[in-house]
């Protein structure tokens, strides 16, 4: 029944596209009238409009739906509303049960629009076939949904075009036909798809090999403020690939990626400052940079933080913490976690180890409720 009326709501207000836009009352936030109204507005080019609805619901609701319309129109190359930043904003596009009905509900209305060759519709219903959202999941579909639009230069659905050749999501694995839409868009300026680029040259996919275009490509995305660029124009300076090698530009750029939380730029900065490259050796900052990415379960970095336990750098020497940390990296994965472990237990005693195991179980425990 629920799903009926839903359906019906949408169907009515369909079919009055084009009503003027209503200012949103607070118990509204989240309404399947509200997002239908907004994601009209959206589709029919009046972004303002559009803009303002989607973000006044993000503020009240945890409907994938205004997370995702905004997500696309920053890509797009739209302000993040105030007090949002992209990274925040597409970590609130996830299913839920509830969002799930509310994308089969939106879904007569958004195929609508696609069918008269709306763009948006098309871009969003390409997302929702890449993701399965309220669809049944279908690769040849979304990016069959995205070719128009990125015919017609839209950025987004270039990138996303890039995306499905190089991962093989619904169509063959094709790293040449990622690196040409991948272009396309970096050539528009679009941050992330020059940082894909750049990843392209760097590891010989698509593209010959070819360190300086990789770091060429990562400057422009990196300077746009981009995490992932940042991280990997600073490993291209630490190991002195395609740029000659300097440990200060590499800190530099680990850093700026690190500030926006990226976990692998976190963890490398803590390298740098327990190694004393590239900045002065401190061991307090290093163990300071290694929590932040354990804390984000970067299981490398968890095997830092133990091995500054065990060793006493930066902090007290703590062997049974060390083992709840070589125990934690050895269960995401780390495999020189093992050989730290076998050693600590002969020093610790029964009570200690089972007491880092319940930690750990309760760690564990934590990291999928929130995963989930």
């Amino acid at each position: 029944k629920i799903h009926i009326a839903l359906f019906v709501l949408v169907y009515l207000l369909v079919s009055s596209f084009g009503g003027a836009v209503r200012a949103l009352a607070a118990d509204e936030t989240g309404n399947i009238e509200v997002i239908t109204e907004g994601l009209i507005t959206w589709f029919e080019g009046k972004d303002k409009e559009a803009f303002e609805i989607f973000s006044k619901l993000i503020e009240n609701s945890e409907n994938p739906v205004p997370f995702h319309v905004l997500n696309i129109m920053i890509q797009e190359g739209a302000a993040a509303p105030k007090g949002w930043t992209l990274e925040q904003i597409n970590s609130k596009w996830y299913l839920t049960e509830e969002s799930t009905e509310t994308y089969k509900a939106l879904l007569p209305l958004i195929d609508r629009y696609a069918q008269q060759k709306n763009e948006r519709a098309k871009i969003f219903m390409g997302d929702m076939y890449r993701i399965g959202y309220g669809v049944e999941q279908d690769g040849k579909k979304a990016l069959d949904l995205f070719l128009e639009p990125a015919n017609q230069g839209s950025v987004y659905a270039q990138w996303r075009l890039g995306f499905l050749y190089a991962n093989g999501n619904g169509v063959p694995q094709d790293y040449r036909q990622a690196s040409e839409w991948y272009r396309k868009a970096a050539e528009q300026g679009y941050a992330r798809a020059q940082a894909n680029l750049g990843f392209m040259y760097d590891n010989g996919n698509g593209v010959p090999q070819d360190y300086r275009q990789a770091a060429d490509w990562y400057r422009k995305a990196a300077e746009q403020g981009y995490a992932d660029a940042q991280y990997n124009l600073g490993l291209l300076y630490a190991n002195g690939n395609g740029v000659p090698q300097d440990y200060r530009q590499a800190a530099e750029w680990y850093r700026k990626a690190a500030d926006q939380g990226e976990a692998s730029a976190q963890n490398n900065l803590g390298v740098m400052y327990e190694d004393g490259h590239g900045v002065p050796q401190d061991y307090r900052q290093a163990m300071e940079w290694y929590r932040k990415a354990a804390d984000q379960e970067d299981a490398t970095a968890q095997f830092n933080v133990g091995f500054m336990y065990e060793n006493g750098y930066g902090v007290t020497r703590n062997n049974e913490e060390a083992y709840f940390w070589f125990y934690l990296a050895f269960l995401n994965g780390d495999k020189n976690a093992q050989e730290h472990l076998d050693n600590l237990e002969s020093g610790l005693s029964k009570a200690e180890i089972e007491r880092a195991h319940h930690q750990n179980a309760v760690a564990k425990a934590y990291q999928l409720y929130h995963v989930a």
